[in-house]
């Protein structure tokens, strides 16, 4: 939840006995009488827990377009789930240049290979010219 542009921002998943879904959806709804914009849906199926490994990356290096993209493309091909990042750029200290700093926490799958994700980031590393780090 956060604020954007003035305006509140957030999303919710609620867990509700059955015989109470509908008339909390309808209240929700109500609400938008009071000027607040809400989409809320009902959901049938819980998928089973999937059994994760927390970890945190940092990424460090000289800024340039499509770097969340690329990163984002080798946490998606090891079904890693992004769950916080928070990005920054700030003029560098000696050379004045600007530095792109990105700090994530994923959730890896347990039969993700670690090692092998490690590696397909470091070969990124190598290529975007950047310093990354992954720690659980």
């Amino acid at each position: 939840m956060l604020s954007l542009a003035g305006k509140f921002a957030g999303i919710l998943l609620a867990s509700l006995p059955p015989e109470q879904v509908e008339s909390f959806l309808q209240a929700l709804q109500a609400l938008q009488s009071k000027g607040m914009h809400i989409v809320a849906q009902s959901t049938s199926q819980q998928k089973s827990p999937v059994a994760v490994r927390e970890f945190t990356l940092d990424l460090v290096g000289q800024d340039r377009s499509g770097i969340v993209h690329d990163i984002s493309e080798v946490l998606a091909r090891h079904h890693v789930n992004v769950q916080e990042l928070d990005t920054e750029c700030q003029s560098a200290s000696m050379s004045g240049e600007t530095l792109f700093l990105a700090k994530a926490r994923l959730l890896v799958p347990a039969q993700t290979s670690i090692g092998q994700l490690r590696r397909d980031l470091e070969n990124l590393a190598n290529e975007l010219m950047v310093d990354i780090t992954l720690d659980d």
